[in-house]
């Protein structure tokens, strides 16, 4: 059995990330990154947690917190070996039996992750466990998921509740037609009942697609309509000197307003990045929970400036103008259908009042004089 005098969490972090420079200290939801991972070991409590920092800034911070930490050398070439160097700064004599090594950019691990890694240990077998989880890809997705996705529905168990709540709804029309329909026409036979009763089912079963579809078809409009602003807030921020990945995050901030669906997409991507994603992975996630063909050719832009070496402002600035352009013609396109989609509701509701308003004075008279 793993005491917790003989299990220590060591969390390694440095500011000179490549990726993301100062990403220890970076500011989610009020608190330091590195904050937030060392509450969630302390969550798991299976141990002392120390941080294993490179520099002076990333201890105090850490103490100022109530944790506890250790300054490391800040020339050292990988997480591990700072964890090694921690150790033996902090436990010389080796009275820590388990070590656990929790990387300092997991600011929403569970708790309870920290805890499965010790099971293998707990059982004497391995020497050395690692908690892993597979990086799924948009496109590996199940056709459901993707579906849902662009519906707003991102949770890791809504394909299930999702199917649930199409079998209940099934269910619960079909009895309840069938109980009500019984009890209003009792003498109608059986197989009307049963048939009214299989209808309104399957009216239940679909019915929740339905009302997904309506708000995958909103949120797709909502990232067409705010798309254009995207892009020129990008170059703003791109002209401003702010890197890429900055400005995405940046102004998916600045869109939470006006678009919020966009904007939290802008924010999953952000998450991504700062996970180690790549731009190009990041981008192509994007452009797949967004369902627009303008986040497609957005991520191809991004792509082939970096592979090409050509000015990314000027091709973002390019693309900005672009697609304002596409939003003014379907504008245009829609004020230009108009006429035609108000025929019929003028042929069946005003035309008639209209028509009736005019002739009947005239059939008044009429009728007065035939004496009718």
């Amino acid at each position: 059995m793993i005491e917790h005098h003989n299990t220590i969490v060591v969390i390694p972090a440095r500011m000179a990330s490549t990726r993301l420079p100062g990403k220890p200290l970076a500011d989610i939801h009020g608190l330091p990154m590195i904050v937030h991972v060392w509450r969630r070991a302390m969550e798991a409590k299976v141990g002392q947690v120390l941080v294993a920092a490179a520099e002076n800034e990333i201890a105090e911070v850490v103490k100022a917190h109530g944790g506890d930490a250790i300054v490391t050398d800040p020339n050292l070439p990988s997480g591990s070996d700072r964890v090694a160097a921690a150790l033996r700064m902090r436990d010389p004599r080796g009275k820590y039996e388990f070590v656990l090594n929790l990387q300092g950019d997991l600011p929403t691990l569970e708790p309870r992750l920290v805890t499965d890694c010790l099971a293998p240990l707990r059982a004497k077998g391995p020497h050395i466990a690692t908690i892993a989880a597979e990086i799924r890809n948009e496109a590996d997705k199940t056709e459901l998921r993707r579906f849902l996705n662009l519906a707003g529905y991102y949770g890791r168990r809504t394909p299930a509740i999702y199917q649930l709540v199409r079998i209940l709804a099934a269910l619960g029309l079909g009895l309840i037609s069938a109980a009500g329909y019984g009890k209003l026409f009792p003498n109608h036979p059986f197989w009307v009942v049963t048939g009214a009763s299989m209808l309104l089912a399957a009216l239940g079963y679909y019915l929740p697609r339905s009302m997904v579809s309506l708000r995958r078809d909103k949120l797709c409009e909502e990232h067409r309509q705010g798309f254009p602003d995207f892009l020129d807030l990008l170059v703003i921020c791109v002209e401003a000197g702010i890197g890429v990945d900055s400005a995405i995050e940046r102004v998916g901030k600045d869109l939470t307003r006006s678009f919020p669906s966009l904007a939290q997409n802008l924010r999953f991507m952000s998450l991504e990045l700062r996970a180690g994603r790549s731009t190009r992975g990041a981008l192509d996630n994007l452009s797949q929970r967004l369902g627009i063909e303008e986040a497609r050719s957005f991520a191809t832009l991004i792509q082939q400036s970096e592979e090409l070496g050509s000015s990314l402002v000027q091709s973002l600035r390019v693309y900005a103008e672009e697609m304002r352009a596409k939003r003014l013609a379907r504008a245009e396109e829609k004020a230009h259908g108009l006429p035609a989609k108000l025929v019929i509701p003028l042929g069946l509701f005003i035309f008639p009042v209209i028509l009736g308003v005019t002739m009947m004075p005239v059939a008044l008279k009429v009728f007065k004089a035939l004496g009718i």
